[in-house]
């Protein structure tokens, strides 16, 4: 997620992996329909010992991007499992959802895309 957050707000890319303690956050301007629109994302520790934390960063978000790990099967069953019903009692109901799997370049993948397209269909998520 720290990756993803990093080469999407500052254009950057780093090898060295540094867990999220708590949460990080980032600013990024974008041009949408010739209007200036500013987002401030959140990146939210994975960690179980630190969801007591991010609960609260969930209140008040318009999107939620939920991140799996291609290359790891629990990484997707956690979402099931603890995240959404996370964002479920804390989030916006009107909150959209989007489902990203990440390190989809490396060849060990272990979670198939037509898994989570069929998820996210079920669950009305992007």
């Amino acid at each position: 997620k720290s990756a993803l957050l990093l080469r999407f707000a500052d254009d950057t890319f780093s090898e060295n992996y540094i867990t999220t303690i708590g949460v990080d956050f980032r600013f990024k301007t974008l041009k949408v329909d010739n209007k200036g629109l500013k987002l401030q994302i959140w990146d939210t520790a994975g960690q179980e010992r630190f969801r007591t934390i991010t609960n609260a960063y969930y209140k008040g978000a318009d999107a939620i991007v939920i991140v799996y790990d291609t290359t790891c099967q629990q990484s997707f069953d956690d979402i099931e499992k603890f995240w959404l019903n996370e964002i479920e009692s804390y989030a916006e109901k009107n909150a959209e959802l989007l489902f990203l799997g990440n390190k989809s370049d490396l060849s060990t993948k272990q979670v198939q895309s037509e898994r989570v397209q069929e998820y996210a269909q079920k669950r009305n998520m992007m």
